[in-house]
């Protein structure tokens, strides 16, 4: 059984609903450049920006923890932590 889909509504909160701004942003098909659909333009850039702006000073403030001397109950002896990035990898966002 198949659902039909409103084409210039958007699904928020259990309804079906009309998007604030009308502007729609084209879907391509990469294979042949093609424009196959659009996508109504969802204006939620600012408060992405100050969940982006709240990390990236989290990691400044590890990058001033960086070779940070860690104390030790002997002084004969002397250590530091050393922060490496692990490689790639995935953030998602709700």
């Amino acid at each position: 059984m198949a659902i039909r889909v409103p084409t210039r509504q958007l699904f928020i909160g259990g309804e079906w609903r009309e998007p604030i701004l009308k502007k729609r942003i084209p879907i391509i098909n990469p294979a042949t450049e093609q424009i196959v659909g659009q996508q109504a333009h969802i204006f939620i850039f600012k408060m992405f920006a100050g969940c982006f702006e709240y990390y990236a000073d989290l990691a400044e403030g590890l990058d001033a923890k960086q070779k940070a001397p860690v104390s030790l109950p002997m002084e004969t002896f002397k250590s530091y932590v050393l922060k490496e990035p692990l490689g790639v990898v995935a953030l998602i966002t709700p």
